[in-house]
C-alpha cells in the first residue's frame, strides 16, 4: 500500500514576511510548517499548490510581496516546504505570473535547487509536453495541473500566442480589469480580486476549448504511462460555498479523460468531498494551508484560516484507492507576528480558556462536516476516516 497526501493553498503574505524579518533581520520561515511534520511522516508523495512567485535575493520592492494580489516570496521558504516533507508543488494557478515571464522562470529554478518536484508550468517547450511521472513504491503517479486563469486582469501579464506553452492553463486568459474594493483586514481600496466563479459561457467559447484540450490530452497520456493518474487543477470562485458550474464541468472533464482521484484548490476556504459517478473521489478545495488570517483578502465566517490535510491508500497489486482519511490545520499568529500552522486536535487540547476550545470545536465540526459531508457533533481529534 502507498499513501499519496494532498494539501492546499502555501502562501507567503507581506504580514508573514515583516514579521519573520522584524524577528530574524532575515526572511527566515522556521516553523511556519513544522506542525505538518508529523503529518505527513509516513506519506509516500506530498503534493501542494506554492501559490506565489519565487524569488532570489537582493530582495527590492519589485520581487517581494507588497500588495495583496500580487506576489512574490524569498526562496528560502522552499526550506521550509521541503523540511515539512512536502515532496511536489503544483506551479500554475492564478498568481503565477505575478512576476511576468521571468518571475516564472525564476521560481522554477529555484524550485529544482530545492529538490522539490513540480509541474503545471515550463521552462522549455520540451518541458511542457511531457507528462510528470513519479515512481511511488512499485506504482507510477502522474501529476497533472492546470488552472482557470493567472490574475492577468490584475496583474496585466499576458502570454503572447507563441508563449502560451508555459502554464497549462484551462481556459483563455482574462482581459485587464481595474475595480476598487475595501479588503476585510485592511480597509483600504485596492484592485479587485475575481471572487465570482468562472462563467458558464466559458464552457462553449471556441477558444477556451484548445486550453482544455491539451490538459485533457495529458491526462490522456498520462493513462498509458501511470498507474495512477492525480488530476490537480486550480479552479473555483473566491470563498464560494459551494463549487459553482464551471468547475464541475472542469472536474467532470478530467474524470472523463481518465483522472483517477482529482484535488482542486483556489477557493482558499475547504469544500465538499465526494464520489463521482464513476467511482472516482474529487475534493473541491482543501483550503489555505498556510497563510496569514485577517489580512488582505479574508472574509469572516468562511473559515479561511483552517485547511484539509488529505490521506488517499492505494493497493498496490490492485492499483486502486482503497481509504481515505483527513487532518485539519489551523493557521495562528504567534506573539511574534508569525503566522504557524498546527493540527486542530493539538491546539484544542493545549487550549485552557474555556470560550476559546468551544469555539475552537465549533468551528472544527463546521471545516470538518462541510469537507465529509457528516451531520456529526464531535470535540476534535486528529485523523478522520471517510472511507
Amino acid at each position: 500500500m502507498i499513501k499519496l497526501s494532498f494539501l492546499g493553498d502555501i502562501m507567503c503574505l507581506k504580514a508573514q514576511n515583516d514579521a519573520v524579518m522584524k524577528k530574524h533581520g532575515e526572511y527566515r520561515y522556521d516553523g511556519y510548517l513544522s506542525g505538518l511534520a508529523p503529518l505527513l511522516k509516513d506519506s509516500n508523495y506530498v503534493i501542494a499548490n506554492l501559490e506565489s512567485p519565487i524569488m532570489r535575493s537582493p530582495y527590492t520592492q519589485d520581487n517581494i510581496t507588497q500588495s495583496d494580489v500580487c506576489f512574490a516570496t524569498p526562496s528560502s521558504l522552499l526550506d521550509e516546504v521541503k523540511a515539512a516533507g512536502i515532496d511536489f508543488v503544483a506551479t500554475c494557478n492564478n498568481h503565477c505570473l505575478d512576476r511576468g515571464v521571468d518571475g516564472l522562470s525564476e521560481t522554477l529554478r529555484c524550485i529544482k535547487a530545492a529538490g522539490i518536484d513540480c509541474s503545471g508550468s515550463y521552462l522549455t517547450v520540451g518541458d511542457s509536453e511531457k507528462v510528470f511521472v513519479k515512481q511511488v513504491g512499485t506504482l507510477k503517479v502522474a501529476v497533472i495541473c492546470c488552472t482557470f486563469g493567472t490574475n492577468s486582469q490584475l496583474n496585466g501579464v499576458f502570454l503572447n500566442e507563441d508563449e502560451q506553452w508555459r502554464i497549462d492553463l484551462t481556459k483563455k486568459q482574462q482581459k485587464l480589469l481595474k475595480l476598487e474594493f475595501k479588503t476585510s483586514g485592511e480597509g483600504k481600496s485596492i484592485e479587485k480580486y475575481i471572487s465570482d466563479d468562472v462563467s458558464p459561457a466559458a464552457i462553449t467559447n471556441s477558444k477556451n476549448q484548445v486550453f482544455l484540450e491539451r490538459v485533457l490530452e495529458k491526462v490522456h497520456k498520462a493513462k498509458e504511462v501511470a498507474d495512477i493518474v492525480v488530476a490537480y487543477p486550480h479552479v473555483g470562485g473566491q470563498y464560494n460555498p459551494s463549487p459553482g458550474f464551471y468547475t464541475r464541468f472542469i472536474i467532470d472533464s478530467l474524470k472523463e479523460a481518465g483522472a483517477d482521484i482529482i484535488v482542486a484548490n483556489h477557493p482558499h476556504t475547504s469544500l465538499r468531498c465526494e464520489r463521482l459517478d464513476n467511482g472516482v473521489f474529487c475534493a473541491y478545495a482543501l483550503g489555505n494551508l498556510a497563510f496569514t488570517p485577517d489580512v488582505g483578502f479574508f472574509l469572516d465566517n468562511v473559515l479561511a484560516e483552517f485547511g484539509i490535510v488529505l490521506h488517499s491508500y492505494w493497493d498496490e497489486s490492485t492499483k486502486r484507492l482503497i481509504k481515505l482519511t483527513f487532518n485539519v490545520t489551523r493557521c495562528m499568529i504567534g506573539e511574534d507576528g508569525i503566522t504557524r500552522v498546527v493540527e486542530v486536535s493539538e491546539l484544542y487540547n493545549r487550549l485552557t480558556n474555556k470560550s476559546e476550545r468551544e469555539r475552537l470545536m465549533i468551528d472544527n465540526e463546521s471545516v470538518v462536516n462541510r469537507f465529509a459531508g457528516w451531520a456529526k457533533s464531535f470535540e476534535p481529534y486528529k485523523e478522520y476516516v471517510i472511507f
